[in-house]
């Protein structure tokens, strides 16, 4: 034998004699020929061994040390499985007086063989199919009258998906003739039936529980695969659906491998950074497995201009989401409704068209984006009875510039494209060509998701996100973070995510406006709400000077954005008399909630920073040059008006208790 140590316990653990080892020629593969013979899977592992399968012309299968993900083992891409036939197995074919037992793996089928069953070996449950159709493995033998005995793991009894499996197995071997029952074995003895024969005899081991198909534990199993024989192969699509069928790959999937074609198929066609490659390429996962998660992040597709490849990427996008529906200028209505009925992935696009005039539409996407709030109520029928409609589903909305609802941008993941310069190569979209090239990716990705399903939605709560984000940004990259820790990209996947997502600038108008107060506050107590007003209507890098209706923002209209946030313009003396405007101290809470911190500042600017609401500056006889207001008259702030409106307020003289404070202040009034 040629083994490593790790690679001979492994097959020890499951009761392999060294007999059966040599004779089935299992071998550890040598560290320089991992490469050669599992193919790019292999810089992810750092042992393996080998299990032939004889009269197949090689082909083989592969042991990994350690797991990638949830994948224990592998096949060579572009191969089809077959079963795995021990040697009584093999003797067993023509003669159906002899009793098979098919069991979930190879070890298992040769632990059998030792107890003297004649076993056969499925590389996975569903590895009895490949293309949608039954092994030719299964014509080699005579099914008729033959007693067949099923041995899944014991994880099948609590897995519906499993359970689907081994049901559809059992139906395709009794429509041969063969008389089916699946042994059950208690999860308490170990997951599988090398597990229970390690402290165990086969005696006890064929006293278990057996069950037949018509058994009661099979009733839900029964009605879904009527509903799937039905449209396998017939209709291609779900009762009631608008949408193909994906039959899963009948082999486990390589997480790594799957995001490396997947990213390969969309950078093919479309000119984009590697980092919106690999984001666009997991927000594809999350719409296989958003069923494990609380947070359904849109992917914004968005580029300076036109033809920069936005509706060619949903085009791609198209070929790999799971149930893809594009949507461009679709009613709120018809949205609801269909992601009601389907649970679709909704694909909008030239979004900057209609959805900024959309209220409704964009009301309803906003709802979509944590699965606690994801419906809306409407009143239906002649009664108007009101029904609860589902809005949960993934979404990518591409357009031209930012988005015109800050909501919605605010619950992306937002990536840039770029028109293609001379120098850019990418291919030309076939489609026939391209949909067959998806073919077995889209059969991939499903089998990878029910396999991984549990997992996710187990770890996704723990999942360590990078403190750059921001809550809302961690929110949109939790469950892309997640698939990317399943599949061993997880460092890759944060840079991006923070590249990103983090320090990214709220635009929208009220928070401009603070970072304006802010910057014209640097080392001063207050400012006048005229020198905001012209500051901001000077600075054309500002959405001010076509604020509303095509006019201008006024002092009232500031006013407004700024009530939100607790701050009034106020009378304030300043170099010349009394005018209106804002004082630090009322700003203070708003831009340590809303602002990003700025490093560098130094001085009163950047302890005024930190100071909490509601605490007053002093000024001292030895503070020179600091500009403070003396006092505030009183304020009377009145509701607010149309723009043309003055909102601050009257302006009144000051009290003869203020004017007192004036006459025996213990430093020089200073007004500026």
């Amino acid at each position: 034998m040629t083994l490593h140590p790790d690679h001979l316990e492994d097959l020890r653990r499951s009761g392999l004699s060294d007999e059966t080892i040599e004779r089935y020629r299992i071998e550890s593969v040598p560290t320089e020929d991992l490469g050669r013979e599992l193919g790019g899977i292999a810089s992810h592992i750092k042992s393996s061994y080998r299990i032939p399968y004889e009269g197949h012309n090689g082909f083989c299968r592969f042991k990994l040390f350690p797991p990638v993900g949830s994948q224990k083992y592998h096949q060579p891409k572009d191969t089809t499985p077959h079963l795995f036939l021990t040697t009584k197995g093999e003797a067993a074919r023509t003669d159906p007086r002899i009793e098979l037992a098919l069991t979930e793996g190879e070890k298992k089928a040769l632990r059998l063989e030792q107890e003297g069953l004649a076993a056969l070996g499925l590389g996975g449950l569903w590895s009895w199919m490949s293309n949608g159709k039954p092994l030719s493995d299964l014509d080699c033998f005579d099914w008729c009258d033959r007693a067949v005995l099923l041995l899944p793991d014991s994880d099948v009894w609590t897995r519906p998906d499993l359970l689907q499996a081994v049901f559809a197995l059992g139906k395709e071997l009794e429509a041969r003739g063969a008389k089916v029952k699946t042994l059950k074995l208690p999860a308490a003895e170990g997951k599988g039936v090398d597990d229970y024969l390690a402290n165990h005899t086969k005696t006890e081991l064929l006293k278990l529980p057996t069950l037949e198909l018509k058994h009661p534990v099979f009733t839900k199993t029964r009605e879904w695969w009527k509903a799937w024989k039905q449209d396998k192969g017939e209709k291609g699509k779900s009762a009631g659906s608008a949408f193909d069928d994906v039959a899963p790959a009948e082999q486990s999937v390589n997480g790594a491998e799957l995001v490396e074609d997947l990213r390969r198929f969309i950078s093919s066609y479309i000119v984009a950074s590697k980092e919106a490659v690999l984001a666009a390429t997991l927000w594809v996962i999350t719409t296989w497995t958003l069923d494990a998660f609380s947070t359904a992040p849109i992917l914004n597709i968005t580029s300076p201009a036109k033809r920069c490849g936005k509706t060619r990427l949903l085009e791609i996008l198209s070929m790999v989401v799971k149930k893809p529906l594009a949507a461009s200028n679709i009613s709120a209505a018809a949205v609801f409704r269909a992601i009601d009925k389907w649970s679709p992935t909704l694909l909008v696009d030239e979004a900057d068209t209609f959805l900024a005039t959309n209220e409704e539409l964009r009301g309803v996407l906003n709802s979509s984006h944590y699965r606690s709030g994801a419906f809306v109520v409407r009143v239906v029928g002649e009664q108007l009875e009101p029904k609860q409609f589902s809005t949960w589903c993934a979404k990518a909305i591409s357009g031209i510039g930012k988005l015109k609802a800050d909501t919605l941008e605010d619950r992306s993941i937002r990536i840039p494209l770029k028109r293609k310069a001379r120098g850019d190569s990418v291919d030309r979209l076939v489609h026939s060509e391209a949909e067959a090239r998806t073919r077995n990716i889209r059969a991939r990705l499903s089998r990878w998701s029910k396999d991984n399903l549990r997992e996710l939605t187990r770890q996704v709560d723990g999942t360590d996100l990078p403190h750059e984000l921001d809550d809302r940004s961690q929110d949109n990259w939790r469950p892309l973070l997640t698939i990317a820790d399943m599949t061993g990209l997880g460092a890759e996947a944060r840079k991006v995510a923070v590249h990103f997502g983090a320090n990214q600038e709220d635009d929208s108008g009220s928070v401009l406006l603070l970072q304006v107060i802010r910057d014209l506050l640097d080392g001063r107590e207050a400012i006048e709400s005229e020198r905001i007003l012209e500051h901001v209507l000077e600075r054309e890098d500002l959405p001010f000077q076509e604020w509303r209706k095509g006019k201008a923002i006024s002092k009232n209209g500031i006013a407004r954005l700024l009530k939100p946030y607790g701050i009034r313009p106020k009378q304030i003396w300043f170099a010349g008399g009394k005018t209106r405007g804002y004082r630090l101290e009322d700003c203070i809470e708003a831009f340590g909630r809303y602002l990003p911190v700025q490093t560098g500042r130094t001085g009163r600017s950047q302890q005024n920073q930190q100071d909490t609401a509601g605490t007053k500056p002093v000024e001292g006889e030895g503070s020179t040059g600091l500009k403070t207001p003396v006092s505030d008259s009183k304020q009377s702030v009145l509701p607010l008006l149309p723009d043309e409106t003055p909102v601050e307020g009257t302006e009144e003289a000051l009290t003869d208790e203020d004017a007192h404070r004036k006459e025996e202040a213990p430093w020089p009034t200073r007004r500026y």
